[in-house]
């Protein structure tokens, strides 16, 4: 198994296992791996840093083989306060919702 850590930023450590390749990129450009490159792809912790996230997503989608996994973990900020009265956003649905 190989793995491949994408990050636009050049923070990468020094030591790393052999199977593992850093590569400087910005995800939201369009990706240079062919189509169905991928078994899985890990999206984590870009809260604040996607402009388009259903355009990340499909290139994702795009990316992974048949019967491949695409899984994200973020966080989801919900504003609440004592004083001010927020507004639910149009089309959110939360987990407990539905």
């Amino acid at each position: 198994m190989s793995l491949r850590r994408v990050d636009i930023s050049p923070i990468q450590p020094d030591w790393v296992p052999p199977n593992c390749k850093f590569q400087i990129d910005d995800i939201e450009q369009p990706w240079t791996w062919p189509m169905s490159h991928f078994d899985y792809v890990h999206i984590s912790h870009l809260e604040g840093s996607v402009a388009e996230w259903p355009a990340l997503y499909a290139q994702a989608f795009a990316h992974i083989k048949s019967g491949g996994f695409v899984e994200v973990k973020e966080i989801d900020v919900e504003l609440c306060s004592n004083h001010v009265v927020y507004a639910k956003k149009p089309g959110k649905v939360t987990k407990a919702e539905e």
